[in-house]
């Protein structure tokens, strides 16, 4: 619980000298996550799939001049993938809260609001499982199962929206690579690190 009050609290700091005269919008989300796992050069991947997983968010807008804006998140997120060993399907998952710093570039289409945006991540992993196709689901010890607690990384995607009451309707698809690997160096395990995307439906609130 004190690690999401510390991002939370790293988030507020950052934003606040960007607030007091600038253009705000509150937003939330909630989609479908498709991830999986990359490794370095040398350890190979083999029977590694896709799976899926949710995410929710909130966000703030905070509109800058010549079409750019920073878009601060907080992110709940599930993050995994498929391991199949030849016999067994093992399904492995992990809950993060995550931080994402994304800068927007803007652009008018009409009735049509599209978008770039792009950034760094960073974030908690809260707690996870893994559930084997033989078996039961088994919830997975951070320390005990050798899971690096935090990620970091880069998150970059495109979307667009359409005026809807006093707000904007959105839709989005974002790319995600994690920086850290998922175990720590004791597990022994190879350099496995998160990738993936996420596709989202939103709305933003006008503040001011």
């Amino acid at each position: 619980m004190k690690d999401r009050f510390i991002l939370i609290y790293v988030a507020i700091m950052l934003l606040l000298p960007f607030t007091s005269s600038a253009q705000l919008s509150l937003g939330l989300k909630g989609g479908v996550n498709i991830t999986s796992v990359t490794t370095d050069d040398g350890y190979k991947t083999g029977g590694v799939k896709n799976t899926f997983g949710g995410h929710a968010a909130v966000m703030l807008e905070i509109e800058g001049r010549n079409h750019w804006a920073l878009q601060p998140e907080i992110n709940w997120l599930q993050k995994g993938y498929l391991f199949d060993n030849g016999t067994i399907m093992t399904r492995w998952i992990f809950n993060e809260l995550d931080l994402h710093l994304l800068a927007k570039y803007k652009f008018n289409l009409g009735t049509v609001k599209s978008y770039l945006n792009a950034g760094p991540t960073i974030g908690k992993v809260i707690n996870g499982f893994k559930k084997p196709s033989n078996g039961d689901k088994i919830t997975l010890d951070i320390d005990k199962d050798q899971i690096n607690a935090w990620d970091y990384g880069i998150a970059a995607g495109t979307g667009f929206g359409l005026s809807v009451g006093k707000g904007i309707l959105f839709v989005d698809g974002r790319y995600m690579l994690s920086l850290n690997d998922i175990f720590t160096e004791a597990a022994n395990k190879g350099k496995f690190h998160k990738v993936g995307f996420d596709y989202t439906l939103g709305y933003f609130f006008p503040l001011n």
